[in-house]
């Protein structure tokens, strides 16, 4: 094998391996998780505004959150538990300049 082989050979495993430990580096976790949060941000004012049907906005915003858990729980480390304890998740994924209530939210579904 020469010498440039065996760098190649060298250079793609070492490529290859670092791919592979970057899906698990904090930093880049912590930002794919924001981003999915704004995703999921986006479909809710895709559906505020009326541009996707409730079905579709629905669907797509359990598949961004579904994104959102999995690198969030690999961001962080996981909390001691205990007996009795509970561990809250807060977010809020109305999009910046809507506001509806809840009673306008569950009006604007089941009619007047």
């Amino acid at each position: 094998m020469s010498n440039k082989t065996l760098l190649l050979v060298a250079a793609v495993i070492t490529h290859g391996w670092t791919l592979g430990r970057v899906q698990y580096w904090h930093p880049l976790l912590g930002y794919r998780a924001n981003r999915a949060l704004a995703g999921a941000r986006d479909e809710v004012r895709k559906y505020l505004t009326g541009t996707q049907s409730l079905d579709t906005s629905a669907r797509r915003l359990a598949t961004r959150l579904e994104a959102w858990q999995q690198l969030s729980d690999r961001a962080r480390p996981a909390p001691r538990l205990g007996p009795g304890t509970l561990v809250a998740e807060t977010f809020d994924l109305t999009p910046v300049g809507f506001a509806p209530t809840i009673r306008e939210s569950t009006m604007s579904i089941f009619g007047p």
